[in-house]
């Protein structure tokens, strides 16, 4: 019995140590609660989702030749940023996408609560 216990607490540590939940994280309705990453000062392009009618953000996988993660925008994003392939650089969180599969291997999907912004110009 003595050992029962310690195996369990390890356990329920492992199986929670993968999944960050964190509460102080506001994610809006309908995005994932799930943090998978977080990405600071990164960088991307805006696209358009015609087929789920939402903006996302496409960024390079590192240490990649073909791998991208399209962040599908939590929330609304900013008219000035409503323009397809607009290089950005931003700060933000990956949560859970569960809507549906990557079609291609080289991809990533999740959702992604924007905390900050900014179209890249002069490049």
């Amino acid at each position: 019995m003595k050992a029962t216990l310690p195996i369990l607490a390890l356990a329920t540590v492992l199986a929670t140590a993968c999944a960050d939940e964190r509460p102080d994280v506001v994610t809006p309705e309908g995005c994932g609660s799930v943090i998978v990453q977080e990405n600071v000062d990164g960088r991307g392009l805006v696209r358009y989702d015609a087929q789920n009618q939402v903006y996302t953000i496409r960024s390079s996988v590192a240490g990649t030749t073909n791998g991208q993660i399209v962040g599908f925008v939590c929330g609304a994003l900013p008219e000035a940023f409503r323009q397809d392939s607009l290089p950005v650089s931003f700060t933000g969180t990956y949560t859970q996408y569960t809507k549906a599969v990557p079609p291609d291997p080289g991809l990533e999907y999740y959702y992604l609560s924007l905390s900050r912004l900014e179209a890249i110009t002069g490049e």
